[in-house]
């Protein structure tokens, strides 16, 4: 989370290949553990939820990623009525990722 107020957040995520090749394209995947939302407002990537499922796939201009290269997407997200709790685990075109 990069910053907050009573009915919303903003994220920031970056997106880093840790590879040795060049990714062809990206889908970042996540479930909330309670029932917060990707808001009307996010960039950079083609934002869609199912339920507690977020997904982010890479637009044509920030799909390619070099080795080593990042790029960053975010949103302005809405907190649900339960209590709030971070995603544990997010994959990156179906592989686990690690944060931090």
């Amino acid at each position: 989370m990069h910053g907050s107020w009573p009915a919303g957040y903003t994220t920031q995520i970056w997106i880093t290949n840790t590879s040795t090749a060049p990714t062809a394209g990206w889908e970042l995947t996540w479930s909330y553990p309670a029932d917060d939302a990707v808001g009307r407002q996010a960039w950079s990537a083609a934002w869609s939820q199912d339920g507690a499922t977020v997904t982010a796939a890479s637009l044509p201009w920030n799909g390619r990623l070099a080795a080593g290269q990042r790029t960053t997407i975010g949103f302005i997200g809405e907190p649900g009525t339960l209590a709030d709790a971070p995603p544990e685990q997010f994959w990156l075109n179906g592989e686990p990722c690690t944060t931090g």
